[in-house]
């Protein structure tokens, strides 16, 4: 067997393929990149809409569900004043950051860009949405309390909501791991020019 020497190797390599051994494929790197800025724009926008729907729903099951029983606490009242205030928080939040997405510039470093504002955005999201928890999951407690319900039924609506709170934990860090790849990423690429 003929042992080559690693100098000739990477001689015949750059004349077979044009194109150094250590050289970055851009087209490659350009469409993970481009794959990256838009997975985070979908989760980013999906979150939202979600965040958006679900508080609006909650809102008026609330508000029909007393209604109907004819009786509401105040706690319920709050409850979904709460809600409704959250989702037009979040309506101007998500208008806002896609009014801002045209101020990247058309190039891989600007895609990077935009995917890590988007990123960092989630982060925030997250970060909010844990604080929110805290009154929406006060005002539930209080107003199945109020409601004269059972002590279990009181310990299950806390117990969704520690969950709730813990598992907002967990994604907050991903979220936050996420962002400090593309972080990590850019400053490589930065490094290199």
């Amino acid at each position: 067997m003929i042992t080559m020497e690693f100098e000739e190797m990477k001689r015949i390599w750059d004349t077979q393929n044009n194109e150094p051994v250590y050289a970055i494929n851009e087209e490659a790197l350009r469409k993970r990149i481009e794959g990256k800025k838009k997975q985070v724009s979908y989760t980013t926008g999906l979150s939202e809409l979600i965040i958006i729907g679900a508080n609006i729903l909650a809102a008026g099951i609330i508000m029909v569900s007393g209604a109907i029983e004819g009786k509401q606490s105040t706690f319920a009242y709050l409850l979904a004043a709460a809600m409704v205030l959250t989702a037009v928080f979040m309506a101007v939040s998500r208008i806002r950051r896609m009014r801002s997405e045209d101020r990247f510039e058309a190039s891989m470093l600007g895609d990077l860009d935009h995917a890590i504002a988007n990123a960092r955005y989630q982060v925030w999201l997250a970060t909010a949405g844990r604080w929110g928890l805290l009154p929406i999951a006060l005002f539930t407690t209080l107003s199945v309390w109020d409601d004269g319900t059972t002590w279990w039924k009181l310990l299950l609506v806390l117990a969704f909501f520690v969950a709730a709170y813990f598992l907002s934990g967990k994604e907050y860090k991903c979220i936050k791991h996420r962002k400090n790849k593309l972080e990590a990423l850019r400053d490589n690429l930065q490094k290199q020019n």
